[in-house]
């Protein structure tokens, strides 16, 4: 059975996500539908990237993935079906494409053109264009059908850390459910600097830390009673292979974001002796 897979920064309370799916339902083709999230903060194209980066190649190929973050219908807008690795993501021609694989680029991308153009547009959805092209695509369906070929699409720019000679700086860009806070300093290359070097300290506004787990569990492994670190400030690398920056057991709401006061794009520095 062929999957569509849906992304929306729409929320669960609102009807949108409801006619997305009964407009789906009432399509021929024999597909599954799956959730991945409705919970992307508004319009945070940011967030969604980093979410569908490291998920997106978990569901098999041939699968097709709409996503409706900063996508609502205008006149000029226009929307794209993008080939990764025979799994196609639907979205707007709005820099998301480059945020999902900012190192890698698509296999191929088509400017979709059927239902493009409404008389009315105080009524057009841009469910009207995504969705007819979703159901051609996961029917195996030729991109040329529904779509042009294009190699020219909105570009965002991923920032990277800046590395110098006893430090380096990094961005929070992504926080969690829990308030934990990842920062965009990879595994590979933080463990490269810390083997240069004697020891290390993570500043995070007043906060000092230094000693790093490979876990989040990682901090009370060898100890017999982990109600004591509840609330203690961690670092480790997650299963993205990113450094985070936790409280351990924080809970949504009293979390690192909140209790150090971090938000996207504030800055994290390593310093090495």
């Amino acid at each position: 059975m062929s999957l569509i897979t849906l992304t929306s920064d729409y929320g669960i309370t609102d009807y949108r996500i409801p006619v997305i799916k009964g407009l789906l339902s009432g399509l021929p083709s024999d597909y599954r539908i799956v959730d991945i999230s409705h919970s992307i903060p508004a319009f945070d194209l940011a967030h969604t990237g980093f979410l569908l980066r490291h998920c997106i190649h978990l569901f098999p190929k041939k699968s097709v993935h709409l996503v409706f973050v900063d996508s609502f219908y205008s006149k000029n807008s226009m929307y794209l079906a993008a080939n990764y690795n025979d799994r196609w993501i639907i979205c707007k021609d709005n820099g998301l494409l480059s945020l999902i694989f900012p190192e890698i680029l698509p296999d191929s991308v088509y400017e979709i053109t059927i239902n493009n153009r409404f008389d009315d547009v105080e009524y057009a959805l841009n469910a009207d264009i995504m969705i007819p092209a979703a159901e051609h695509l996961v029917k195996g369906g030729l991109p040329d059908i529904i779509g042009r070929k294009i190699t020219d699409f909105h570009v965002l720019k991923v920032p990277n850390p800046v590395v110098k000679e006893n430090s380096i700086t990094g961005q929070i860009i992504y926080i969690d459910h829990f308030g934990n806070l990842v920062s965009n300093i990879s595994k590979e290359l933080l463990l490269k600097l810390i083997a240069k070097h004697e020891s290390f300290t993570i500043h995070i506004r007043n906060i000092k830390i230094s000693t790093l787990f490979k876990r989040y569990s990682g901090l009370i492994e060898n100890e017999p009673d982990e109600n004591l670190f509840h609330g203690r400030p961690m670092a480790y690398f997650n299963i993205t292979g990113y450094l985070e920056i936790a409280l351990y057991k924080g809970i949504p709401g009293n979390g690192a974001k909140e209790l150090l006061g971090m938000n996207k794009g504030d800055f994290i520095r390593i310093d090495f002796k």
